[in-house]
């Protein structure tokens, strides 16, 4: 890549660096996941900062370091106005975002998860029966995500057997990514482990989470056992992908579970 270029990116992350400088940790679309520093930034009238706050889209000029990038300029994209105002979409992107961070390694592109965050940004903003819906969007990011990363849990087919699946209940066993039989399930017993009871409109609404976006999923009424369900089963597949609890974890159970 060249010594300078332009790309669309999205802030993860914003630390301070030495006096008046910022490391920002940004996932881009041509670049995928990068650190570079603002000189400046942190000055209170630096335009470059105001272009690289959380839930923007930004055009960044990138210079490259020898041991660390530099942002060379900015310009906002896309400003999603409202996200920041409402304490449940800030706790839905904190969450979404940091996991990005956690799951994704540096200089590995991937224009699929850029837009995939950038879909949630626009769902985010235009969504207006958020509080019953934010939950479930974050499980719906995780999963997505993980698939994306070369994760995506086997829904179809038996894990052992190789038995094509109906709707039938199953279980799914976290460690191994995917679903097991009833019949295998019972014959190998405690050898698998992180195995969770998977009930048919469980499986269904998992199985729709690989092949619809976002928008599809507010269009449907899904109970709250299913979703509750959902929550058990994603929460325990991530965990084996992560090596520990994110910062934002307590804070986004904590909004969602009042």
């Amino acid at each position: 890549m060249a010594t300078t270029f332009r790309t669309e990116s999205i802030v993860l992350k914003k630390e301070p660096w030495r006096e008046y400088d910022r490391l920002y940790t940004l996932y881009t679309r041509e670049a995928g996941k990068l650190q570079a520093i603002a000189k400046g930034s942190r000055r209170s009238l630096s335009r470059m900062a105001a272009h690289l706050e959380p839930f923007l889209i930004t055009d960044v000029m990138i210079a490259r370091g020898r041991q660390i990038d530099k942002l060379a300029g900015s310009e906002q994209v896309k400003n999603y106005k409202n996200l920041d105002q409402s304490v449940e979409k800030v706790a839905l992107l904190s969450y979404c975002f940091e996991l990005l961070d956690e799951l994704t390694s540096y200089a590995q592109p991937d224009r699929r998860i850029f837009e995939l965050a950038c879909e949630l940004l626009e769902i985010s903003e235009a969504n207006h029966l958020f509080r019953e819906r934010s939950f479930l969007l974050a499980r719906i990011f995780s999963l997505k995500l993980l698939s994306l990363l070369g994760y995506e849990p086997e829904l179809k087919t038996c894990l052992e057997c190789k038995r094509v699946i109906g709707e039938e209940g199953v279980y799914f066993n976290s460690t191994r990514g995917g679903i097991v039989c009833p019949s295998c399930a019972e014959r190998l017993g405690n050898q698998l482990l992180g195995q969770v009871t998977l009930s048919e409109p469980v499986l269904k609404v998992l199985r729709n989470i690989q092949e619809q976006n976002f928008s599809g999923f507010l269009e449907l009424y899904i109970m709250p056992e299913v979703i509750k369900s959902l929550d058990i089963i994603i929460d325990e597949f991530l965990k084996y992908h992560l090596d520990g609890e994110l910062r934002s974890e307590a804070y986004f159970y904590q909004v969602f579970k009042d």
